[in-house]
């Protein structure tokens, strides 16, 4: 919709001590905008931050319950005890899960693994099928990525003889821990300094202690420990950043025929990947099984020692990963249309649920509504037992969590964080639950806080988009979050020319300082570029990277927002066009795309101007869902007025006529 899109994100550009920044590029021989991104993102440990070294890792023995785990599985490897590795199906858990089997098979143990089925077991440690396990002549249990509020697991364990260690990595219950033989999870350990591990990074710390930090088992594993740091979204600061560059690094010196010919179904050179490689391309097709099938398949094509298999296992997994794409793409789009024809759009929350979505999938379209609306959204798919389950995404500045437990007598379970969480409910129950939450969050939504926002690190000239300075950004990586790709802004250029790229919601832009100029993509923002003419002066936001094409490579800036140009947008003799056309033609109902069309103005244009009159109190103007405009003249609209009295004039007008 043209007035949506027509709302600005919020810029932020951020600050940072000029002495720091300047000691920084001397230090390291860096331009001035990439010493303040350095700084943007650690501004307490910067030689930690830029050498990364093997010191940033923190010894196994400081979690608590390491020793106990590591005398236990020895003693069950030595005894021929049967050791079963209990994951989560994600890719958090599949690489834990891989990590532990094949160490433990590489050391003589009798040790297989059990992942739940989302569909049928659900999340966390499973009663039944810990018994089952024990009946199977299970001797010991070891959690991966789960496990940590497993109270009464943990009891059952005990009560059955099945002896029990939990390694985990998410918040623990208030009170009480599960009692077996180990707990182990960085942020019950009051001696590690570091509590953001992913589970496949405790499951590294284990391995690193069973072996002594045996410097092979080290780069070997820590290459599956990166998969998961970058995959579960954990912070990517401290050890984490560590575990994440360094095994980025050594996945390329892998052996691992299932990854091999993943990397290769993904389309993905082994030797130039990246964290953006993994999130993208690695992590949806191992994902994609346990979303749909079974996450053992996944597991099995990293324990897979045959390069055939490998390759069937990987086209396996590439199929689901499309079928899933298609999944999401139809359950994203019966959710848009129900919130349209229901208009839950102009709830703060929007709750949307049917019957019959496959609920491996529903989180990744609640993801994609939230981004369209820029709202907090909970996707609910109902049974035909009239059960519910859920997923949702919050914004940043809204706790989705808080929210869900505020209404949580209509819930039969929930869980989750500030940003992303899930719960179970009865059906009847939806609508009492959507006005509650939707209640609640009246009283904590801002303007503010539903207004995007961008952080920019810092502002640059066409100039500075260059090779060298793409390898001089490298000290920022791997990118993650908690350390985001560095974001840089280019003031005042003029629009050349646009190409867009047919049935696709791309665009190229060629833009002029005046002296320089260059062709920048922005992709997936087609619709935002379409309301700017060529002549018009833009700011733009972006990253800066290496586009290798035909053999050749090429700096090139990818634009990720667009605004008009502060100070040079418009000019007086705009203004009078608009109200002249005003003075002479009613304007009830009339298509935005006329109008401006009229005017040979782009849309945002048109919306500044239409701004400006209504801040000067002569006009004021109302814009449907389906982008009509009603323009209505107030009793001052001939009368004298003072243009810079208007903040949008006095912000977006040139200073003079060019």
């Amino acid at each position: 919709m043209f007035k949506n899109l027509i709302n600005e994100k919020n810029w932020i550009f951020k600050e940072c001590d000029s002495d720091f920044q300047y000691k920084l590029q001397k230090d390291y021989d860096l331009p001035p905008f990439i010493a303040k991104a350095v700084l943007n993102r650690e501004k307490e440990n910067i030689k930690s931050y830029v050498n990364l070294d093997k010191s940033s890792f923190i010894d196994p023995y400081l979690l608590d319950g390491m020793k106990e785990a590591v005398d236990k599985i020895n003693e069950a490897v030595k005894n021929m005890k049967t050791i079963i590795i209990y994951g989560d199906y994600d890719v958090d858990g599949i690489t834990s899960t891989y990590i532990l089997v094949h160490y433990i098979r590489s050391i003589g143990g009798l040790v297989s693994y059990y992942i739940p089925s989302r569909l049928g077991d659900g999340y966390g440690l499973n009663e039944r099928a810990l018994i089952n396990l024990k009946e199977k002549g299970a001797d010991l249990v070891i959690t991966v990525d789960l496990g940590i509020n497993a109270i009464n697991e943990a009891k059952l364990c005990k009560e059955i003889g099945l002896d029990l260690i939990i390694t985990d990595h998410h918040i623990p219950p208030e009170g009480e821990l599960p009692d077996c033989i180990a707990v182990i999870n960085p942020k019950v350990s009051k001696n590690y300094p570091f509590k953001s591990l992913c589970g496949a990074g405790v499951a590294f710390k284990l391995v690193c202690a069973l072996s002594k930090m045996e410097k092979s088992i080290f780069d070997y594993y820590i290459a599956f420990a990166a998969i998961g740091t970058v995959a579960d979204l954990v912070e990517l600061n401290g050890e984490n950043r560590f575990i994440a560059k360094y095994g980025l690094k050594k996945l390329k010196d892998t052996n691992n025929k299932g990854l091999l010919s993943l990397f290769e179904s993904a389309r993905i050179d082994i030797n130039s990947v990246t964290s953006s490689s993994v999130s993208f391309g690695i992590a949806p097709r191992l994902n994609a099984a346990g979303r749909l099938s079974s996450a053992d398949i996944s597991v099995e094509l990293l324990l897979c020692d045959d390069n055939i298999k490998a390759c069937e296992v990987s086209e396996f997994l590439e199929n689901e990963n499309i079928k899933r794409k298609e999944e999401e793409l139809k359950i994203f789009n019966e959710a848009d249309k129900i919130i349209s024809e229901q208009e839950l759009f102009n709830d703060d929350i929007i709750v949307v649920s049917s019957k019959g979505w496959h609920h491996g999938v529903i989180g990744i379209a609640s993801s994609k509504i939230t981004e369209k609306y820029y709202k907090p959204s909970i996707i609910i798919s109902v049974d035909e037992f009239g059960e519910g389950k859920a997923s949702g995404r919050s914004i940043l500045g809204f706790n989705l969590f808080d929210a869900i437990k505020y209404c949580s007598e209509n819930i039969e379970k929930y869980g989750g964080h500030a940003l992303a969480a899930g719960l179970s409910i009865k059906e009847e129950n939806i609508d009492i639950f959507r006005k509650n939450i939707n209640e609640y969050a009246k009283e904590v939504l801002t303007d503010d806080i539903l207004t995007p926002s961008i952080n920019i690190d810092d502002t640059i000239s066409i100039s500075d988009v260059t090779l060298k300075n793409i390898e001089k950004l490298k000290i920022l990586e791997p990118y993650g979050t908690k350390n985001p790709n560095a974001v840089f802004c280019i003031k005042n250029l003029k629009i050349v020319s646009k190409k867009e790229i047919f049935e696709k919601p791309h665009s190229f832009l060629t833009l002029t300082d005046g002296t320089l100029s260059f062709t920048a993509p922005a992709f997936n923002l087609k619709d935002k570029t379409n309301l700017f003419n060529i002549g018009d002066y833009v700011d733009i936001c972006g990253i800066i990277n290496q586009n290798d094409f035909n053999s050749k490579s090429y700096a090139q800036f990818i634009i990720r927002d667009i605004r008009p140009s502060r100070k040079i947008f418009f000019t007086r003799n705009d203004l009078k066009k608009l109200y002249t056309l005003i003075k002479n033609e009613p304007i009830e109902n009339v298509s935005v795309d006329i109008i401006a069309k009229k005017l040979s103005f782009g849309g945002a244009k048109l919306y500044r101007i239409l701004n400006t009159f209504m801040q000067l109190d002569i006009i004021n103007f109302e814009i449907s869902d389906d982008d009509k405009i009603t323009i209505t003249k107030s009793k001052e609209f001939e009368g004298k007025t003072n243009l810079s009295d208007s903040c949008d004039f006095t912000t977006y007008s040139y200073k003079e006529e060019i």
